[in-house]
C-alpha cells in the first residue's frame, strides 16, 4: 500500500501494488491529505498516523480496512510531529523522534484495541531517521539532529522501557529507508552530510 504524499501538492491518493498481478489499483483516498507521516500496519487495518500539512504539523491518525474499503478517525498522537520513525512490535505502534516545530525525542505508542497513547522512554533527539523491528526489539537509525546527520543506532526493548545503543551506521545519512529479510536489517538510499543522493546499501546483523 502506497498512501499520501507531496507529488506539487498533498495527496489523499491510496494506491495498492499485487506482485502476482505486476499491477496497481487505486482504493479509497485518505481523508487528510498530509506528508511526511507515518504508516504501518496491525492485524490487518493500515494505520496513517500525524504528519505535516503545508508546514504545520497535525495529529490526525486515520485507519484503513481493505476488507471495507473505508477509512475511519482515531485517537489523535498527543505530540503533533512529522519526519519520525514507526513500528509495530507486539501489536501496538511506536511513534519515534521527529520534527515538531524542534527536533524531539519523544516516543509514544498506540494501542489499536483501546485506541489510546501512552508515552515511553525518549530517545536521542532526530528527524528523517527510519525504524526496523526485529525480535521484538524496535531499532532505529540514521537522520539528523540539528545541522548534522546522526550515524546513531538505537534499539528500544518494550519488556524494559529502555533504549540501547549499538554498532553506528557506516555510512551517516538521513530520509533512508530499512527492511528486514532473513533476521538481517538492510538501511537503503538516502543523503549525505553535501545533501547528495545516494545508493547505498549496507545491511546489520543483530
Amino acid at each position: 500500500y502506497v498512501v499520501g504524499g507531496d507529488v506539487g501538492g498533498l495527496s489523499q491518493a491510496l494506491e495498492v501494488y499485487d506482485p502476482t498481478t505486476d499491477r496497481w489499483e487505486t482504493l479509497a483516498p485518505m481523508p487528510t491529505a498530509r506528508f511526511s507521516f507515518g504508516v504501518q500496519a496491525v492485524n490487518g487495518i493500515l494505520y496513517a498516523i500525524s504528519g505535516n500539512i503545508n508546514g504545520a504539523g497535525t495529529g490526525v491518525v486515520e485507519a484503513y480496512d481493505p476488507k471495507t474499503d473505508r477509512w475511519t478517525t482515531k485517537a489523535p498522537i498527543p505530540s503533533l510531529r512529522a519526519d519520525f520513525a514507526s513500528g509495530v512490535v507486539k501489536g501496538v505502534v511506536y511513534v519515534v523522534g521527529g520534527n515538531g516545530g524542534a527536533t524531539v525525542g519523544t516516543v509514544e505508542v498506540y494501542d489499536p484495541t483501546t485506541d489510546a497513547w501512552t508515552t515511553k522512554a525518549p530517545i536521542t533527539p532526530r528527524f528523517s531517521h527510519t525504524g526496523a523491528v526485529l525480535g521484538n526489539l524496535l531499532y532505529v537509525m540514521g537522520g539528523f539532529y540539528g545541522s548534522g546527520l546522526v550515524a546513531d543506532v538505537e534499539a528500544y526493548d518494550p519488556a524494559t522501557d529502555s533504549w540501547s545503543t549499538r554498532a553506528q551506521l557506516p555510512t551517516p545519512r538521513a530520509n533512508l529507508v530499512t527492511g528486514v529479510i532473513n533476521g538481517v536489517i538492510y538501511a537503503v538510499g538516502g543523503n549525505t552530510p553535501n545533501g547528495a543522493s545516494v545508493a547505498t546499501v549496507e545491511g546489520y546483523q543483530p
